[in-house]
């Protein structure tokens, strides 16, 4: 995989997640800061945004962790840092 593209990615996903955390977030910040009065169902909505972002990031990194390599196997060189082979026979 290309550096590039997964940094690419990553920028991506952060600017996905910030969105919707700016969004789900304001119903409660114009509530809470500025005095204001909102209707129930779009606090409601929010919190529900909230709570399903976590799932999904959640998810997100259980699949990246199952996915990383599991190990290397060793080439059995002297040169490879995890032979099975003596340098010294």
């Amino acid at each position: 995989m290309n550096i590039q593209l997964t940094k690419a990615q990553l920028q991506a996903f952060l600017a996905l997640v910030a969105a919707v955390v700016l969004v789900s977030i304001a119903p409660i910040v114009v509530t809470g800061l500025m005095g204001k009065v909102v209707p129930d169902g779009l606090i409601a909505v929010s919190d529900k945004t909230v709570t399903g972002l976590i799932g999904v990031l959640g998810t997100l990194v259980g699949v990246m962790w199952q996915s990383r390599p599991k190990g290397v196997e060793p080439s059995g060189t002297p040169a490879d840092p995890i032979s099975t082979k003596d340098v010294n026979p």
